[in-house]
């Protein structure tokens, strides 16, 4: 039974993920280097939908912002548009930092 209604909204993401903690530790581990201003490794999440896997990648990077300020995150759907442009103009509003998002065009994979 779900007892607290925001669990249905797209944005809300758990304070706690159970039963996830080998997934958390190695999306961890992968993205950890953006810690110390060093590019972390291309991470590929996939998994049937509805499985978790937006819910993970922002439940890792919430942990990382808060254990260092310097970890920026952008998050787009490429359902909403996949092409280049699309994909960099989404993600350059949701980081509030245009010209990153288009200084690491060359990144963008959907």
């Amino acid at each position: 039974m779900i007892t607290n209604a925001r669990a249905l909204e797209t944005t809300y993401v758990p304070q706690d993920l159970e039963h996830r903690d080998g997934q958390i530790s190695q999306l961890a581990t992968a993205l950890e280097p953006l810690t110390q201003g060093v590019g972390g490794e291309h991470s590929l999440i996939f998994g049937p939908s509805g499985s978790g896997k937006t819910t993970l990648a922002k439940y890792v990077v919430r942990k990382l912002r808060e254990e260092s300020f310097g970890v920026r995150r952008a998050y787009w759907n490429c359902m909403s548009g996949s092409s280049k442009t699309e994909v960099l103009h989404g993600l350059a509003q949701d980081s509030g930092d245009r010209r990153d998002a288009l200084d690491s065009s060359s990144d963008v994979r959907c």
